[in-house]
């Protein structure tokens, strides 16, 4: 029962720690953004699984991708898990064995992400 009394240093302490790992993984997520789109290659990519998540009501549902796509290089590489967001309508065009388009890094295929977001803006 001694520990109770500690409880409100540990509990602001535990929410501070996830609020910075968030912090921390979104700037290394737009870094690594940003240095794709300083040289990027744009290819088609073929969905091999895709997960939908619930909808919401603002008429957009997150999505996990997997998908295989052909470097300039020749090497075929894949992408496990990778999330995106798309609009709700769109959900069907989103199936096993269709086109998604990625950018990657010219010189480091491996950094690649869906590059769903110009489809989004039309």
């Amino acid at each position: 029962m001694i520990y109770l009394k500690y409880l409100h240093f540990i509990f602001p302490a535990v929410i501070v720690a996830v609020v910075l790992s968030i912090i921390i993984r979104n700037y290394k997520n737009s870094r690594l953004e940003k240095e794709i789109l300083s040289n990027p290659v744009y290819v088609e990519s073929t969905i091999t699984e895709i997960v939908p998540d619930t909808p919401s009501k603002l008429g957009l549902v997150n999505i996990e991708l997997d998908y295989e796509f052909n470097a300039w290089n020749g090497a075929t590489y894949r992408n496990k898990h990778a999330r995106t967001v798309i609009k709700t309508m769109d959900l069907c065009n989103y199936k096993v064995g269709a086109k998604v388009p990625v950018v990657y890094l010219k010189t480091d295929p491996s950094c690649n992400i869906p590059n769903v977001k110009l489809e989004m803006t039309q």
